[in-house]
Order: structure tokens, then C-alpha cells, then sequence
């Protein structure tokens, strides 16, 4: 009698091999996406306090204050808030503008592989009874096309008019 062989010939193996890189080079770009939005969205949940802060301001009728990305706990009482606010690991610093209130969130390296300089500046519009926000992606130079698409398209359906 004949030992009857098990296992994989080498063509079976090849196809799995194969297989599995195409799997992964649709997955590994789609994953990387997922996480960018994540941080994003991190980032603008991390100032929520703020912009609740900076439209009761304006309901009381205080002019809001530009606030550096460096004040003190003083800086952030003008507008309502304990303290300085801490923010992820997504953010670098944050900044309110004079009058407007246009807050300034800068990203943290992290957020984009290593590439620092982004921006995100939220603007609130005070006109009506309600405060609505509009968001802009502000880019750093080495930042690709897809990458500065994806985050605009993101912060446009998820962080602007709320």
C-alpha cells in the first residue's frame, strides 16, 4: 500500500498569497482613512467646551477675547471657563480669535504621519438665534491631495452648521 501525501502544493500557497496582498492593499489605505477621521473628529470633539463657551459669551453680550495658545487660566475665565482646557493627543494648541471667535485648532503630527502645520480653524456665525459653525481644513505643504480631500469632505457633512 501506497502512503497516501497531505498538505499544500506550491500553486495552492501561491493562491493564498495572492489573495491575501490583494486584500491587504485595499484594506491598509481604507484602515489609514478610518483613522485620520477618527483624529479629526477627536480634535473638534476636544474644543466642544470651548464653543459652547464662546456663544453663551456672545448671548451675554461680551465681546470675546483673543486668546493665544498659550494663555492662562485667566485668558479662558473671560469667555466662562474654569481653567484652560486640556486637549487630545490629537491637539497641539488651540487659539480663539478677537471678536469673532474663529478657534484655531492645531494638529498634532500624529494625526498625519508625521507631518506637522495643519490647522483646523472653526468659525462660529452669530447671526440668528442659534450659533452655527463652518469648519476649514487649513493643510501643511507636504500634505497629499487625498489626504486634504478626505479631511475637508469630512469636516464639510460632519462639522460645519453644528
Amino acid at each position: 500500500m501506497q502512503k497516501q501525501q497531505s498538505g499544500f502544493t506550491l500553486i495552492e500557497l501561491m493562491i493564498v498569497v495572492a489573495i491575501i496582498g490583494i486584500l491587504a492593499s485595499v484594506s491598509i489605505p481604507m484602515y489609514r482613512d478610518y483613522i485620520v477621521r477618527t483624529k479629526i473628529a477627536t480634535s473638534i470633539a476636544t474644543v466642544s467646551n470651548i464653543k459652547t463657551a464662546l456663544a453663551l459669551t456672545n448671548n451675554e453680550g461680551i465681546e470675546i477675547p483673543a486668546i493665544t495658545a498659550s494663555g492662562s487660566d485667566a485668558d479662558w475665565q473671560k469667555i466662562g471657563m474654569r481653567k484652560k482646557p486640556s486637549f487630545s493627543s490629537e491637539v497641539v494648541s488651540v487659539a480663539v480669535a478677537n471678536k469673532t471667535g474663529a478657534i484655531t485648532i492645531t494638529l498634532d503630527g500624529s494625526v498625519f504621519a508625521g507631518i506637522t502645520g495643519n490647522t483646523i480653524t472653526i468659525t462660529p456665525n452669530f447671526n440668528g438665534s442659534v450659533t452655527t459653525w463652518s469648519s476649514k481644513f487649513n493643510k501643511a505643504s507636504l500634505l497629499d491631495t487625498e489626504t486634504d480631500l478626505l479631511v475637508t469632505q469630512y469636516l464639510k457633512r460632519n462639522a460645519n452648521g453644528s
